[in-house]
């Protein structure tokens, strides 16, 4: 008969029975609290009109709340657990008690059944004598108060607020009262970006708009500088801080460029960027950064020209949004907890941490910045391409690969520029915009006396008469004087040159002379004992014995 007319079994049929009973007392709050709030609230005006609010607005919001508790008692004489009342009253719109917590509003009843309306006028449980008093001026002079500058104090609000009731003939009101009133979310919203600033409002009040992650190698790079929390004996004797210049391709979260120095200037992220292109051989679709005073420089806007004219977009982001960054900033705070937290030296993430863990004990900080143990500048730059090692073949989240790994399996995006030799050479290089070329070749100096010259010889025929007397771009590497590349005014490469090493002086080596026999005697073969001269232990002596008759070397005072 069960299978037959598919009949629920005991276990179905009680749950089954349950969510009747369960659906039967919802819909019970739902009606009772309806009807307070349409008619039943109509009986409890007189309660709040008059000595307590005196406009309509407000009484009928207080009577509404006090008609709702009346039928929460009611239900509760059903054996309604508070728990299911709670859920619903939570929903209702326009109630003057306010809470998200359970207790608190079984509290609140308890109080309700002790003192009426009075509960619900004020927390002091019947003495209303501040709500009385509170008006609608009161709040906004509160509301004016708390949007100054100055960041005033509850209770320093509370003060001027009082002066100026006393003055324009209002009633003065308690701390409480004003804490209160502020704790409206919608005041503070409304106050605080006056109180605290537009930093506030754009990072608690302002939205932002999600991107979408990249979905292959190239797509958006982003780059930016922190300290590396490692400390150096510097020249001084005292200890100095690198600074970490960071470049992230987003989708494999890998570090494909970084460079070092002791602040973040324009040289540390030339370095950088350079080191990522000439790791990558391309230029991704996009690179983000922020507004740094490091890329203001002349020699760096000149590389982000030559980006952008070969179709990279460069953006900087949101300011004071950081998130909009999130992926390079998010970097900084693993690679420190996951790679540089253990090793020796480490001096936590900075003072701004706000981790418990972010910073070390005073003890272990004064031990490593001791001057015994610092490491040279030198051994602090190994460290960090060791540790950037670390990060990029390590996986942080078990679910994902290792960046590196990541990096090497994805596809390249096919908007990313794919970069040449020679235009590394453009970007990157050092180079001479206008050269005269002479003589067929290229001379290149150093110093301000040109204490070094560096020669480049045109050793093909047709090029000498093609290039002499004509005005080239001469692109080279102080760190790498063996290659120069020559381009034409339009950027077009021409050619290599490489480095003529100066031609070396020849000295005349200095020979014993042979001594001339005498008659029949026989010339010794063996080969001449130099015997050492007798010392001199008078200083007054003008001449020594020689060693030898060969030679003869008289020495008087002041001439050879």
């Amino acid at each position: 008969m069960i299978k037959k007319y598919q009949l629920p079994n005991e276990i179905q049929l009680s749950e089954s029975l349950q969510l009747q009973k369960l659906e039967r007392i919802e819909k019970l709050i739902v009606d009772k609290f309806e009807f307070a709030r349409r008619d039943g609230f109509k009986n409890y005006i007189k309660l709040y009109g008059g000595g307590f609010f005196y406009e309509t607005e407000v009484i009928h919001q207080y009577a509404r709340n006090h008609s709702v508790f009346q039928q929460i008692q009611q239900l509760r004489g059903f054996s309604i657990p508070l728990n299911q009342i709670f859920k619903f009253y939570c929903k209702l719109p326009d109630m003057v008690f306010e809470t998200d917590s359970l207790k608190v509003f079984y509290h609140k009843l308890k109080k309700f059944e002790q003192y009426g309306h009075e509960a619900l006028i004020h927390k002091s449980l019947g003495k209303t004598k501040n709500n009385r008093k509170l008006t609608q001026a009161h709040k906004d002079k509160i509301s004016e108060l708390f949007k100054s500058k100055e960041q005033w104090a509850y209770r320093v609000i509370q003060e001027k607020l009082n002066s100026w009731a006393i003055i324009n003939g209002y009633s003065e009101v308690s701390v409480s009262c004003v804490k209160n009133v502020l704790a409206d979310k919608y005041i503070q919203n409304q106050c605080k970006p006056f109180r605290n600033g537009e930093e506030w409002s754009k990072i608690h009040l302002d939205s932002f708009r999600l991107r979408e992650d990249a979905e292959s190698n190239g797509e958006l790079w982003q780059m930016d500088g922190s300290r590396f929390q490692f400390a150096y004996l510097m020249e001084n004797g005292q200890p100095g801080f690198l600074i970490l210049f960071a470049v992230m391709d987003i989708h494999s979260r890998k570090i494909i460029g970084y460079a070092s120095d002791k602040s973040e200037n324009h040289r540390v992220a030339l370095s950088a960027v350079r080191m990522a292109a000439e790791a990558t051989k391309y230029l991704p679709s996009e690179i983000l950064r922020d507004n740094g005073s490091c890329y203001k420089h002349d020699k760096y806007k000149a590389l982000e020209t030559h980006m952008a004219a070969l179709g990279t977009k460069i953006r900087i982001h949101l300011p004071q949004h950081p998130n909009d960054k999130g992926h390079i900033e998010n970097f900084f705070s693993t690679f420190q907890t996951t790679v540089c937290k253990g090793k020796f030296g480490y001096l936590g993430e900075g003072i701004k941490s706000k981790r418990e863990s972010g910073r070390p004990s005073r003890k272990v900080l004064l031990e490593a910045i001791k001057r015994e143990n610092l490491r040279s500048k030198s051994e602090l730059e190994q460290l960090l391409a060791e540790a950037i090692l670390e990060f990029n073949s390590k996986s942080v989240n078990p679910s994902k690969k290792a960046p590196s790994i990541a990096y090497t399996i994805a596809d390249t995006c096919q908007f990313s520029y794919k970069l040449s030799e020679n235009e590394i050479a453009l970007m990157f290089w050092n180079r001479v915009q206008e050269y005269h070329v002479r003589q067929s070749m290229i001379m290149l100096s150093e110093g301000s006396f040109r204490n070094k010259q560096f020669q480049y010889l045109i050793e093909d025929e047709e090029l000498r008469l093609q290039l002499n007397g004509t005005t080239v771009i001469v692109c080279y590497q102080k760190t790498d004087r063996d290659r120069i590349k020559l381009f034409d005014q339009n950027e077009r490469f021409i050619t290599d040159l490489q480095y003529s090493k100066p031609v070396k002086l020849v000295y005349r080596n200095k020979e014993n002379k042979p001594s001339i026999p005498f008659g029949n005697e026989q010339v010794d073969q063996s080969p001449p004992i130099h015997k050492p001269s007798r010392e001199v232990h008078n200083r007054h002596h003008l001449y020594q014995t020689p060693g030898s008759l060969e030679v003869i070397l008289v020495k008087t005072k002041g001439h050879e």
